[in-house]
């Protein structure tokens, strides 16, 4: 079975008042998620980031931009559990405001820094 024909099988099993979480940045996934029947949200802050990157003439693929922004959440999950788990006990307060601009910080940072490691790319020597 192809990947196609099991994302296809996943938005047909999603239920009415769930929600589809899909990248904007390929036409397949586009036209598999027009026919879903919960809500559809696409995220394209890669593609943001991709363009942004083209303005400073830095020349990263895609692929390598969408992985450096996945394995930056992942690491920086525990700030964003923590974030939300000081505001489920307190409340909206300056420090789970503080803990929420702690892990949009570390998400920038981890961001940046596979932003350069993917630039690097193929471009090491042999010792």
């Amino acid at each position: 079975a192809s990947y196609r024909a099991a994302f296809e099988r996943f938005v047909a099993d999603m239920p009415e008042d769930g929600v589809l979480v899909a990248w904007a940045g390929s036409a397949a996934i586009r036209e598999v998620a027009a026919r879903a029947r919960c809500r559809v949200v696409f995220y394209a802050l890669s593609i943001v980031v991709k363009l942004g990157l083209k303005l400073f003439r830095v020349d990263i693929p895609g692929h390598h931009v969408r992985m450096a922004m996945f394995w930056a959440l992942l690491a920086s999950s525990p700030l964003w559990l923590l974030s939300g788990l000081a505001a489920g006990f307190t409340g909206e307060t300056p420090g789970t405001a503080l803990s929420g601009l702690a892990a949009i910080g570390a998400f920038c940072i981890f961001t940046v820094f596979g932003l350069v490691a993917a630039s690097r790319t193929g471009q090491e020597t042999a010792p």
